[in-house]
């Protein structure tokens, strides 16, 4: 596990370049930059990276209606898969979100 030795913060327009980097190398399809814009721009977003040694190593998109957040983005580079990247992407959601959220699909 790579907890307290990864960082998860706030994504930004500056992570997109990146983001839609890793997003061609690691999914057949992927969204286009216009999307994660779309994302960003979304009052309602929760849009996360994880970084490592100044290397992002995965993502995490988004959005609350209501009492739900449904998540339309979670990837973690193959190198950092199952070490706890996408469970603290999890935990920092629970952190996030208003208490009384009652679904995350």
């Amino acid at each position: 596990s790579l907890k307290g030795h990864f960082r998860i913060q706030s994504m930004g327009t500056n992570d997109l370049d990146e983001i839609l980097s890793l997003e061609r190398s690691s999914l057949l399809t992927s969204w286009s930059k216009e999307s994660f814009l779309s994302a960003l721009m979304n009052p309602d977003g929760i849009n996360l990276v994880a970084m490592w040694q100044g290397e992002m190593i995965g993502y995490f998109t988004s959005f609350m209606v209501l009492y739900e957040v449904f998540i339309t983005n979670l990837l973690v580079t193959p190198g950092y898969r199952r070490k706890g990247v996408a469970t603290e992407f999890l935990r920092f959601l629970k952190f996030l979100t208003p208490s009384g959220i009652e679904l995350v699909t």
